[in-house]
C-alpha cells in the first residue's frame, strides 16, 4: 500500500538565509519543501507541479508578493497564501490579508507560530479538496436519476412537503415516498435537511 506523499510548501524569497532557514524549519515536521529566488522561476514551476501551501515574501526584486498573489489567485484560487514582511510592511500585508492570504508574519518570527499556521493552512485545503470530491460525487449521482426522480428532486429542495410535491406532478404520495426514498438511497443522504445542504453547497437552488 502506497503512503501518502507528505505536502509540498514553496518558499518564494529573495534571501538564501531566510529560503534555508524556512526549509529546515519545515521538513522538521516532514513537510517537503520548493524553494524559489525569484517570481519569475516560481511562476514558471506552477505550469507542471501544485504547491499545498506558499510562503511568500512580500517584496521581491523582481515582481511584489501582492503582484504574485493576484496571479495565484487567477491560477490557483484555494492556494492558502502566507505572507512574510519586513517592519516596514505591514499596511502591505493588510492589503495581501484582505485580498485573501491566509496569513501574515513580520520577520523574525516565531518558528512554532509559523508551523501552526502552515499547518492550518494544510488542513483548510485538505478540507477545500474533500468537499470538492464530494460536491463531485454528488452530481454523478444526480446524473443517476430517473426522470421523475430528479422531479422529485427538484420538488423536495425547495421546501415542498410530500403532498405538494403530488400535487404538482399529479401522482400520489406513496408514489413520491417511493421515488424520494431511491433518490436518497441514491445521492447517499439520509435526510431531506442534508439534501438541501448538498444542493445548497452546489449553488444548485440558485440556478433555479
Amino acid at each position: 500500500m502506497k503512503s501518502t506523499p507528505s505536502p509540498v510548501i514553496w518558499v518564494l524569497d529573495d534571501e538564501p538565509i531566510v529560503r534555508q532557514s524556512l526549509r529546515w524549519l519545515l521538513e522538521s515536521i516532514d513537510l517537503q519543501v520548493r524553494d524559489f529566488a525569484r517570481a519569475q522561476t516560481f511562476l514558471e514551476a506552477l505550469e507542471d507541479e501544485n504547491p499545498a501551501c506558499v510562503l511568500l515574501d512580500i517584496r521581491m526584486p523582481d515582481m511584489s508578493g501582492l503582484e504574485v498573489q493576484q496571479l495565484l489567485q487567477t491560477r490557483m484560487p484555494h492556494l492558502p497564501v502566507i505572507f512574510m514582511t519586513g517592519h516596514g510592511d505591514i499596511a502591505m500585508a493588510v492589503r495581501a490579508m484582505r485580498a485573501g492570504a491566509w496569513n501574515f508574519f513580520e520577520k523574525p518570527f516565531r518558528d512554532q507560530e509559523l508551523l501552526e499556521s502552515v499547518q492550518g493552512a494544510l488542513r483548510w485545503q485538505e478540507e477545500q479538496l474533500e468537499q470538492k470530491q464530494n460536491q463531485q460525487s454528488f452530481l454523478r449521482c444526480l446524473q443517476t436519476l430517473t426522470p421523475r426522480e430528479q422531479e422529485v428532486f427538484d420538488a423536495l429542495i425547495t421546501g415542498k412537503t410530500t403532498k405538494q410535491c403530488a400535487a404538482e406532478l399529479g401522482i400520489s404520495t406513496k408514489t413520491v415516498d417511493v421515488h424520494r426514498f431511491h433518490l436518497m438511497q441514491k445521492l447517499g443522504v439520509d435526510s431531506i435537511a442534508t439534501l438541501i445542504r448538498r444542493a445548497l453547497s452546489l449553488g444548485y437552488l440558485k440556478e433555479r
